[in-house]
């Protein structure tokens, strides 16, 4: 089929310049003859053939590879984060979970590994390329973003460009990185560290924007480069949104300038530290658990005898300098959330809907710009949040369509806010669909408490790396 196309216009291009030379001159001709040659010359680009199915494995830690599909049968051997994985037979199902058939690179062993904790891999990358984003250390702050975002936009300036949306309580710029072409008719959003302690959600989009940077031109996802997906869909990253959350969670009091703030910080300390026990989680991990919720509860009769300390205090930290969780700030729903009365780490909604500076920073970005989708990273739990009550029948489904298809991917549980106990109104998402009519969904990333600690990064990167290239295609 090739070979007719370049006889059909090679013989166009003779016609052409026959015409050409009888009717305006040999000169004229012999210049539109250039130039189609010119246009000979380029070659169309095509992804590479698949040879076959590769898969990435990602468990947090490790997984086990079995002689037969069922978490009952044998092990094989133990499969940790990063092992590439190829296809080597049919995907099977036991008691509805489904397992891959596949083998090490080397053919060393072959067996089934679950499904969830496989990503199907399309571009085969090297992560010692990318060399801006540090995820060795897990903690990652506002400052290095900031060198970060600068050497990105030096190293790939056609690429990508960078502005501000606002400033925070404390003055620190909200970044805005737009990614791909800027003249897209159709944009997407996505937003992190809302919450200072979930840190991790800046690390790893950070690190997902400069990947996507490094192979702008040869990175594939299915049968289309990202070029071209980033030409069709362009790519607005907020990736701190509360950069004075995430200061004080890391640094403490060294975070902030006003002492009018460290006082509030320190009176909210005194407040929270009587509701506050170490409890254990369903994954056998010990976190801080706020019993302010039930005024009865006795931490001493049950035995909880043990103080968290101011620093461990802060580390938790959640809410803005104001003490105001901003994701409970936003104008839905708001008036109904029944949480705490004064500033402090976590769970204080504001005097007021949107009184935030990072609050309305958000919401007059979304006033003025109009975005297909908003992808919202917080940093626990595994889980894909989507839908809100109130939402219109067609937002619900356009929400439900949205995490069900990230879920394909990713391999995180889809679950609707309607149906979950531990979500509350007034988050951005809420207020991005209720408000906005624009669909939303929430990724929850890590397993472990928050902060959640470097040795889950790796997992976390391989499982979302792929999917601004899906969200972009489909």
């Amino acid at each position: 089929m090739r070979k007719w196309r370049e006889i059909v216009c090679i013989i166009s291009a003779i016609l052409m310049f026959l015409s050409l030379a009888y009717g305006c001159g040999k000169k004229e001709a012999v210049e539109v003859m250039q130039e189609v040659e010119e246009v000979e010359e380029v070659e169309e680009r095509t992804v590479p053939e698949r040879k076959e199915i590769l898969y990435m494995a990602v468990p947090i830690e490790s997984m086990s590879m079995r002689t037969n599909p069922g978490f009952d049968a044998e092990i094989i051997t133990q499969i940790y984060p990063d092992t590439m994985l190829k296809k080597a037979g049919e995907t099977a199902e036991v008691n509805g979970i489904e397992f891959y058939y596949v083998s090490t690179l080397d053919d060393c062993y072959k067996g089934y590994c679950a499904t969830n904790y496989c990503i199907e891999v399309f571009c085969e990358s090297d992560d010692s390329l990318l060399t801006v984003v540090d995820t060795q250390n897990g903690i990652y702050t506002y400052e290095e973003m900031e060198t970060d975002l600068r050497e990105m936009e030096e190293t790939y300036p056609e690429y990508v460009s960078l502005d501000s949306i606002g400033k925070s309580v404390e003055g620190r710029t909200l970044y805005r990185v737009i990614l791909g072409n800027q003249d897209a008719e159709r944009k997407v959003l996505i937003q992190a560290g809302i919450h200072g302690r979930e840190y991790i959600s800046s690390q790893l989009v950070m690190k997902m924007l400069e990947y996507y940077l490094a192979y702008y031109e040869n990175g594939y996802y299915e049968d289309e480069f990202y070029k071209d997906l980033f030409y069709k869909v362009c790519f607005h990253i907020l990736p701190m949104t509360n950069p004075d959350g995430v200061s004080i969670s890391q640094k403490g009091e060294a975070a902030v300038s006003s002492e009018e703030t460290v006082s509030m910080m320190r009176a909210s300390y005194n407040r929270d530290k009587e509701t506050m026990i170490h409890a254990v989680d369903s994954n056998g991990d010990l976190y801080w658990c706020d019993t302010y919720a039930n005024p009865a509860y006795d931490r001493y009769a049950e035995g909880y005898d043990e103080i968290i300390s101011y620093e461990e205090y802060l580390s938790q930290w959640k809410a803005n300098a104001n003490g105001v969780d901003i994701n409970r700030n936003f104008d839905a729903g708001w008036e109904n959330i029944q949480q705490k009365g004064e500033p402090g780490y976590d769970s204080f909604k504001g005097y007021f809907a949107n009184s935030e500076p990072e609050t309305k920073a958000l919401t007059t970005l979304l006033e003025n710009t109009l975005y297909e989708c908003v992808i919202s990273y917080h940093a626990r739990g595994q889980l894909i949040y989507y839908d809100v009550e109130g939402n219109s029948q067609e937002m619900s489904d356009r929400s439900e369509t949205l995490a069900k298809k990230a879920s394909e991917l990713i391999r995180y549980r889809p679950e609707n806010c309607k149906d979950s106990a531990s979500v509350s109104l007034g988050g951005f998402g809420d207020w991005v669909m209720l408000n906005q009519n624009v669909t939303s969904i929430t990724i929850e990333i890590g397993k472990r408490p928050c902060p959640v600690g470097n040795e889950e990064f790796l997992s976390i990167w391989n499982r979302n790396r792929e999917l601004w290239a899906k969200i972009a295609k489909e």
